[in-house]
């Protein structure tokens, strides 16, 4: 689990005067993969997967005069696909991880389904179940197993269908292959910071 996904990208709207996902869509597309050399750890409350760590905070690295709103947004979502992105690294420890369904909000933006592709360097993909309801029809299909309903869970979700494909692009996908690795070793680099600034202030 990461600690605030979507937090993070409501933040970074409501900072950067955005409330249309229209708008920042057309905002963060008009800026290239990697943001220009702007990073962000998505930390703003914490992290769980896989760095376990309460005191972490957000970070925007390599500002520049150049980096404008846009690119702060772009970042933003950047840098929650490299958080997700390192919780499926540790997935990819144990077996290999094929394509990934989306649920929740953020599936609802194009833009951020194709990123999210790039980010991961493997197939998303969306289905046929409304991506905020998915987690709760779920549960009801599992219930509906318990109570006799479906025979199986493999009965029970055949209900829902994929109904889209998004396929990494080569080019955007190595882009981000190439800063994945500064993104990881951000974190250790300011963990002792983080604990620092934990520090019960000093009292006169």
């Amino acid at each position: 689990t990461v600690q605030a996904a979507g937090t993070a990208v409501d933040w970074a709207m409501k900072l950067f005067g955005e409330t249309d996902f229209g708008r920042l869509a057309e905002a963060v597309g008009a800026v290239a993969p990697g943001s220009d050399g702007l990073i962000f750890l998505p930390y703003l409350e914490g992290e769980r997967s896989p760095i376990f760590d309460a005191h972490a905070r957000g970070v925007f690295f390599g500002i520049a005069p150049a980096h404008g709103r846009a690119h702060f947004l772009r970042a933003t979502l950047e840098g929650v696909s490299f958080a997700l992105r390192s919780v499926l690294e540790v997935f990819r420890e144990t077996f290999p991880a094929g394509a990934v369904r989306l649920i929740g909000g953020g599936a609802r933006l194009a833009l951020w389904r194709q990123l999210l592709a790039d980010v991961w360097n493997t197939e998303v993909q969306l289905l046929s179940a409304p991506p905020e309801d998915a987690t709760s029809l779920g549960a009801a299909l599992a219930a509906g197993v318990g109570v006799g309903l479906f025979p199986t869970l493999t009965e029970a979700v055949r209900s829902i269908q994929v109904t889209d494909r998004y396929q990494p692009v080569v080019a955007n996908a190595n882009r981000y292959q190439e800063i994945f690795p500064l993104y990881a070793a951000l974190y250790p680099a300011l963990q002792s910071a983080y604990a620092w600034c934990a520090k019960p202030s000093a009292t006169s």
